[in-house]
């Protein structure tokens, strides 16, 4: 008997490791830091094949809600389902005021209460804080650059075998999220990028002086890699207020081949 319950734990021990150790219901929201303007943008970016939001989004209304009783109504600039991942793209369109402390609160649309996952989801997104602490920013961030380059993170050897394309885009503007996000003296500006590939559409974030990424790996995909394919990916600067940029530039890459022959 003790040997079966052995061999049990031992075939489970080595499924979880052959699957990896990802952790799941992900979701993460943008900005980070705590300090936003006063028009400011949030990104909600989460695992579609957990929550499960495709055909409830539409029935959801995203509400800012200030510490002093103030409801902003935010509007989606976009809401993204790409790879296994989906995303929701907001804007406040006024209203928030400096020192104003905000939070998101979801609900739906014809007032019923959310139930199963998209409950869960709303819970997680209210735990968020941010502090309106900078004046409305209303321009949009440019190129300095009319080229992008980009590097290949191989991680297909991993206990989570992926990869990810690390493009570097040029771009200059005025947001801000924190009056310290400082690297060898420079102001990090809080940008998100929006990538269109083939017919999906994602918003990649750059934070804190990080490049901007898109992801591939078995705990999940911002888009559908194929094999023996060629990829050019559409580049938009957008803001931390969701400005977006007026010119969209281009990259082309590739999937190179692993060291055991698999693309």
């Amino acid at each position: 008997m003790l040997k079966k319950i052995l061999a049990a734990a031992l075939i489970a021990l080595t499924a979880k490791y052959a699957a990896g150790s990802c952790a799941g219901n992900y979701l993460a929201v943008y900005p980070r830091a705590m300090h936003i303007s006063s028009n400011p943008a949030f990104l909600i970016d989460f695992s579609e094949k957990d929550f499960r939001l495709r055909n409830e989004i539409s029935q959801i209304i995203f509400t800012a809600v200030s510490a002093k009783g103030r409801h902003i109504k935010l509007f989606p600039l976009s809401v993204n389902f790409s790879g296994t991942m989906g995303q929701v793209f907001l804007k406040a369109g006024g209203g928030l005021q400096r020192g104003d402390t905000v939070s998101i609160i979801i609900s739906h649309v014809n007032g019923d209460s959310l139930g199963g996952m998209t409950k869960n989801f709303a819970a997680r997104v209210a735990r968020c804080q941010w502090v309106v602490a900078f004046k409305p920013d209303r321009k949009a961030p440019r190129w300095v650059s009319d080229s992008i380059g980009y590097s290949f993170n191989d991680m297909r050897s991993s206990s989570e075998p992926g990869y990810s394309i690390r493009f570097n885009p040029c771009v200059t503007d005025n947001s801000r999220v924190s009056n310290n996000y400082r690297i060898q003296g420079k102001v990090v500006l809080p940008l998100f990028y929006e990538v269109t590939l083939a017919n999906e559409k994602f918003i990649c974030m750059s934070e804190a002086g990080s490049s901007p990424s898109m992801d591939y790996s078995i705990c999940g995909s911002d888009f559908s890699f194929g094999a023996d394919t060629l990829y050019t990916a559409a580049v938009r600067p957008v803001d931390s207020s969701g400005n977006f940029g007026r010119i969209e530039k281009r990259f082309i890459f590739s999937i190179p081949e692993d060291s055991g022959g698999q693309r």
